[in-house]
């Protein structure tokens, strides 16, 4: 616990989070390797959870972005079923989240 309620390493994803959502972006959408674009989509999502509870971030506004939606749907006809299944719950949780 921290005794002023900060969190150290929050803060430090928080600062690289436009940086990180753009490379697992890339990732996920582009790379070649199935492992690689499953496991850009779980990182991804964890980074939209994340930011999307962040009102002190000008970020939180625009996440999940119409990019990412459109990027999850392609990834559901991906020829990797692990990658479709990822990019399947990724917008499952991303909806919920949204409407819980």
């Amino acid at each position: 616990d921290q005794a002023d309620g900060a969190n150290p390493f929050k803060e430090a994803v928080l600062k690289l989070a436009p940086q990180l959502i753009t490379t697992l972006r890339k990732r996920a959408a582009c790379d070649e390797r199935a492992t690689v674009r499953k496991a850009s989509i779980a990182g991804l999502t964890s980074m939209l959870l994340v930011m999307d509870g962040e009102s002190t971030s000008c970020l939180a506004q625009i996440f999940p972005s119409q990019s990412d939606i459109v990027i999850f749907c392609r990834l559901c006809g991906d020829q990797s079923v692990a990658t479709r299944k990822a990019a399947a719950e990724a917008i499952a949780t991303l909806v919920k989240n949204q409407y819980s």
